[in-house]
C-alpha cells in the first residue's frame, strides 16, 4: 500500500474527529499507519540528535531510552513499531530529544495523540518545562507537586531502566576480568538470579518486581548493601532492616559475599519466611 496515500487519507480523516467514539475508531483503524509514521520520525530525530551532540566534546553518550526514563525493551518495541506509544511515552521521548514545543506537538500528532494545550493543567507544566529547559526529572517533580494526573516517571520504568543499565555494567566488568585469561563471559542475569527468562524480560519491560525478586537481582548483580537498598526503593519496596531476621540474613550474605544458594540455605535453616529459591526456581537454575 502506498505510504503517501495512507498518510494523506489519515490526515483528512483526523480533521473530522469530533467525539470520543470518532477518536477511538480512528486510532483503531489507523494503528499501523500511525505507528509507521511515528517510528520513521523517531529514527530520524534520534540520528539528528546524536549527530548534533557529537559536536560537543564534553558530551557523554547516553542511550535515548535512558534519557526518556523508558526501559530498553519498551523503547525498542515503540521504535520498531510493535507497540503503540502512549501519550506520556511520546512526551518523554520528545523531552529526551530536547524538542521545541512545536516539534513535540508534531510528534504527538504523528503518533495519533492530541498536542499539548495551554488550557490543560498537566500540559501547562510540560510547556513550562520545555520553555525553561527543565529536564524530565524536574518536570515530573513539578507534576507531582501539583497533584497532576500525568506521570512521566513511575517506579516501574525507573527500576527497569536502572536494571538494564546495571546489567550492562555488570557484563562489561565481568568480561574485562575474563579478558586477561583469554575467556569471554555472557552470563544471563536471570539464571544467576534464579528466575525465568520470561519473568526477567517482563521486569525489564516495566513489570513491578516483588521484594524477593528485586533482592535476587541485586544479589546476582553483586550489589553492595547500599546499592541493594537503593534498588529496592526504586522498585517501590522497603529496604533491608537489620531488626528483621530474614533481612538480617540477606545483609549477612552480602557482607560475607555469599552466593544466592548459600543465603537461601541459611534462610531455610533459620526457618525464615522469605524464600529466594523455591522448587520451581531450582529446577530451572544451575548452581
Amino acid at each position: 500500500m502506498n505510504t503517501e496515500k495512507d498518510t494523506g487519507t489519515t490526515d483528512k480523516e483526523a480533521e473530522n474527529l469530533h467525539t470520543d467514539e470518532d477518536l477511538k475508531k480512528f486510532l483503531h483503524d489507523n494503528k499501523d499507519i500511525l505507528n509507521r509514521r511515528y517510528c520513521d520520525w523517531l529514527y530520524q530525530k534520534q540520528e539528528e540528535y546524536n549527530k548534533e551532540k557529537r559536536k560537543d566534546t564534553n558530551y557523554v553518550k547516553e542511550e535515548l531510552y535512558e534519557r526518556a526514563c523508558l526501559s530498553r525493551a519498551h523503547f525498542f518495541a515503540i521504535r520498531n513499531g510493535t507497540k503503540s506509544p502512549s501519550r506520556e511515552a511520546v512526551i518523554k521521548l520528545g523531552l529526551a530529544l530536547e524538542l521545541s514545543l512545536e516539534e513535540l506537538n508534531r510528534s504527538l500528532k504523528l503518533a495519533g495523540w492530541k498536542p499539548l494545550h495551554s488550557k490543560m493543567t498537566d500540559d501547562v507544566v510540560i510547556i513550562y518545562g520545555i520553555n525553561n529547559k527543565l529536564d524530565i526529572y524536574e518536570i515530573d517533580q513539578k507534576l507531582k507537586t501539583r497533584g497532576a494526573k500525568m506521570v512521566l516517571i513511575d517506579l516501574h520504568d525507573e527500576y527497569a531502566t536502572w536494571l538494564d543499565k546495571k546489567y550492562k555494567e555488570y557484563k562489561d566488568k565481568k568480561n574485562a576480568e575474563k579478558s586477561s585469561l583469554g575467556k569471554h563471559i555472557e552470563e544471563d542475569l536471570y539464571n544467576k538470579a534464579c528466575m525465568s527468562r520470561n519473568l526477567f524480560e517482563q521486569i525489564l519491560d516495566g513489570k513491578k518486581p516483588s521484594r524477593e525478586e528485586a533482592i535476587k537481582l541485586g544479589l546476582a548483580l553483586e550489589l553492595s548493601l547500599e546499592e541493594l537498598n537503593s534498588s529496592l526503593k526504586l522498585a517501590g519496596r522497603r529496604g533491608l532492616d537489620s531488626k528483621k531476621t530474614d533481612d538480617l540474613i540477606i545483609i549477612w550474605g552480602i557482607n560475607s559475599k555469599k552466593s544466592i544458594y548459600e543465603i537461601n540455605q541459611r534462610l531455610k535453616t533459620e526457618s525464615a519466611k522469605m524464600v529466594l529459591i523455591d522448587a520451581c526456581d531450582e529446577a530451572g537454575c544451575s548452581k
